[in-house]
């Protein structure tokens, strides 16, 4: 009986082998499968990755011609702004001298005339306008200096001769503009 056990003692071991044996190469096929999807996964998102950076790149070549255009443009702008600068300034400067030979047409009452003007630069910056007139009378000329005084951008007036010739006084006149800054400064206030 002895040899029965034997024999039934060898089956049982070679049965708990086999089931090991079936165990290992499930687990291995479990491993070689799950390794295989990882790679698979692995292997997607890169391509996915690739896909995404090759259509970026072909966006990136496809603004290069835009950005081109920009950096000319901002050349352009870099280059221009001085020019604007300048045509600013000079469309103050415009609007400034033709509100001043407005304010100064507007105080020549009936009865007396401009014949000349000229202007040039005081030592504070502001506008000397030296102006060679003519009225008919006194009270004109009087009339035009006082009216040249109550300017708000006047700094001062100065009558420089006169004399009568032919029925007309004829005299001249230093009208001192404020300068820009504190013309602004009294408009301000």
């Amino acid at each position: 009986m002895t040899l029965v056990n034997l024999i039934s003692s060898r089956r049982a071991r070679r049965r708990r082998l086999q089931r090991t044996a079936d165990a290992l190469i499930r687990a291995i096929y479990v491993t070689v499968i799950v390794i295989g999807a990882v790679v698979f996964l692995i292997v997607r998102e890169s391509r996915k990755v690739e896909a995404e950076i090759a259509r970026v790149e072909a966006e990136i070549e496809s603004y290069e011609p835009l950005a081109g255009e920009v950096r000319v443009l901002r050349a352009s702008l870099e280059r221009l702004t001085p020019r604007v600068q300048l045509a600013e300034v000079t469309e103050l400067n415009v609007n400034r001298w033709r509100y001043l030979l407005a304010q100064i047409a507007d105080a020549f009452p009936r009865g007396a005339w401009l014949d000349s003007f000229s202007t040039r630069l005081g030592p504070d910056g502001g506008e000397i306008f030296s102006l060679s007139c003519r009225s008919k009378d006194v009270y004109s000329a009087a009339k035009l200096f006082t009216r040249l005084e109550a300017e708000p951008d006047v700094k001062s007036v100065k009558m420089n001769g006169g004399t009568w010739s032919k029925g007309e006084l004829t005299f001249e006149l230093e009208v001192s503009i404020k300068p820009p800054a504190s013309s602004a400064q009294v408009a301000s206030k």
